[in-house]
């Protein structure tokens, strides 16, 4: 079921088609990226690749490490420099709640690993009181950066979305691309959709309650100003943003 997608390129990464787009590791730990791409990678054999090059990802995802036109998309987490963001013809852009993909990145940063977590006491130190700052603003910066300058088509993914209803969302998808699904793809993909790289639940601890009520004050605001920015950018959705 896999085959190779080959764009006919010249092997550089100007002009590359698709950038897959999202903070950090949410395209890498069931956060977005890891939630998509294995869906995508086993659609008709079309991988998704990487800016970067993780080798514990390059196991299972074949096109981990690919930064040229061999791949359908490419995953950046790259803010900020036109000219790394303006080398895309479209953007798929992965949007969760900062609350989630804050607590993903920590866990990930923290915990060494796509499946791995950290001690509860990790929760009550001044590290994890200052990565909220950091990587909040982060956050916001990045989805601003795309979101408000990058000037190609783009599709937009809500994460809680893609969990709750991924045969919808994948098939919106496919639309994107221009690359459309048959009935056998769908139950293909819904069939071996998890991936292997699941963080271990190890508590019920709802990801707004790792946040003080000084974080919610301005991360909330921080919410409002990306709806903002999206309100302006798709006038017609109903796009939003969970806690």
């Amino acid at each position: 079921m896999r085959r190779r997608l080959s764009l006919r390129a010249n092997g550089t990464l100007r002009n590359f088609s698709i950038a897959l787009t999202v903070l950090p590791p949410s395209l890498d730990s069931v956060c977005g990226d890891l939630r998509s791409r294995p869906r995508r990678d086993r659609r008709q054999g079309f991988y998704t690749g990487s800016v970067y090059c993780d080798k514990e990802l390059r196991i299972r995802f074949k096109g981990e490490c690919i930064k040229d036109n061999r791949i359908l998309g490419i995953k950046t987490h790259d803010w900020g420099n036109p000219t790394k963001r303006d080398v895309y013809k479209k953007a798929v852009f992965v949007l969760r709640s900062p609350y989630e993909a804050v607590l993903a990145w920590y866990k990930f940063m923290r915990g060494h690993g796509h499946k791995s977590n950290v001690e509860e006491s990790n929760f009550h130190s001044e590290d994890w009181f200052k990565f909220i700052q950091t990587e909040s603003y982060y956050w916001v910066v990045l989805n601003y950066d795309w979101l408000k300058r990058f000037n190609g088509p783009m599709h937009v993914i809500m994460y809680d979305q893609l969990k709750s209803n991924a045969s919808l969302e994948i098939t919106k998808l496919a639309e994107f691309l221009e690359r459309p699904l048959t009935n056998h793809d769908i139950n293909c993909i819904m069939k071996n959709s998890e991936g292997e790289f699941h963080r271990p639940h190890t508590n019920q601890v709802a990801a707004i309650d790792r946040y003080s009520e000084t974080d919610q004050i301005y991360i909330d605001k921080y919410i409002e100003n990306i709806t903002n920015v999206l309100t302006s950018r798709f006038p017609y959705s109903n796009f939003r943003i969970p806690k």
